[in-house]
């Protein structure tokens, strides 16, 4: 019965990450070292009889992607990024340029196929936005410093949407004309601007008034139903689903209680980001 086999899945995946998770804790290392490695253990990819689902298991990581990106962008109001924009827009195009170049110069010398050595290239230009902030939560950096990985993991998100056109085109063994590209960059900014406009003038509102019924449960229903509704609508836009996250995570902020929303949203996202 599928509702019996995901709840299967779900206490395979959850039960082994709180095991390796414990003991990458009592080791005093960060808890996402464990859970990666359960997710080794609960795989198809080692001679162990535990494993789960693959497909399924995919889809609700993409939750703890999701919850993830919401709760960086509730730190996130339009000043602030405003702010570090400058610093993390260059820091972030020096550096994934740079391990573009590395990896697609690797790839090559091993004798990959131009596309493979492409697809290398973007696969090591892109951090994981899941393990920078589970490290961030265990050794907090100034809040300046903090902010600015975070700009360039957010910047990340945006070029791969490029990337990702980038690889497709020379996977199917065309090139990607600049005129293509700059039209699948104008898009994407033409979208956020179109999203954030009208997310300004409905989502600080909203969230003041539902904040205002002094509902903690209310409040997480709204804030994870704006998360969900906007990471869907950049799915069906054809968009990573954890921008929309950001997006709502940004808006919600720009209400001024971030913090309180983030506080709410909290245990959901350490629980699904262990999937």
């Amino acid at each position: 019965m599928p509702h019996a086999s995901l709840v299967t899945d779900l206490a395979l995946v959850l039960g082994v990450a709180a095991l390796t998770g414990t003991a990458f804790r009592a080791l005093r290392q960060p808890p996402i070292l464990g859970y990666l490695l359960a997710g080794l253990i609960v795989g198809p990819y080692i001679p162990i009889p535990l494993f789960a689902d693959v497909e399924r298991v995919r889809e609700l990581s993409e939750f703890g992607v999701v919850l993830v990106m919401f709760a960086v962008g509730l730190e996130f109001s339009l000043g602030r990024v405003a702010a570090v924009l400058p610093l993390a827009g260059v820091t972030g195009l020096v550096q994934m340029g740079g391990m573009f170049w590395a990896g697609n110069l690797l790839g090559a010398s091993l004798g990959l196929t131009p596309a493979g050595a492409v697809f290398l290239g973007a696969s090591v230009a892109i951090s994981s936005t899941m393990v920078v902030t589970k490290v961030f939560e265990l050794h907090r950096p100034p809040a300046d410093v903090r902010g600015i990985v975070l700009g360039v993991l957010v910047l990340q998100d945006l070029v791969a949407v490029v990337l990702i056109a980038v690889v497709t085109a020379v996977a199917e063994g065309s090139g990607l004309a600049p005129a293509a590209l700059a039209s699948t960059l104008g898009r994407l900014l033409g979208v956020l601007a179109a999203a954030t406009g009208l997310g300004l003038l409905l989502v600080p509102r909203m969230t003041r008034k539902i904040a205002g019924l002094r509902s903690p449960e209310v409040s997480t229903v709204f804030a994870l139903g704006l998360c969900f509704s906007l990471a869907a609508i950049m799915e069906h836009l054809g968009y990573s689903p954890a921008l929309g996250a950001f997006l709502a995570g940004m808006l919600v902020a720009e209400s001024g209680l971030g913090r309180r929303f983030e506080h709410l949203v909290a245990p959901l996202r350490d629980a699904f980001a262990a999937v």
